[in-house]
């Protein structure tokens, strides 16, 4: 696993975290679009931001994202 790897992982789960804080989606929600993101990644190669995948399937909007963004910015 390489460093990036890492840090992706680290962002994602701060960015969940946020969103479940904030009260914008669930714990259940996130969870469904991390396990939705592995199967994604082992069926196409490619992995996808969870925040891509909880706007698609309508848990979060993009207005909430980059609210979430701007926070996490903030906190660095």
């Amino acid at each position: 696993m390489s460093v990036g790897e890492i840090e992706l992982e680290e962002f994602e789960s701060l960015f969940g975290s946020l969103a479940v804080k904030k009260g914008f989606i669930t714990s259940e929600e996130f969870v469904q679009a991390l396990e939705k993101q592995v199967y994604e990644e082992i069926e196409n190669g490619s992995l996808r931001p969870v925040a891509s995948i909880l706007q698609e399937v309508g848990c979060i909007t993009s207005l909430q994202i980059d609210d979430i963004f701007e926070t996490l910015m903030e906190t660095k």
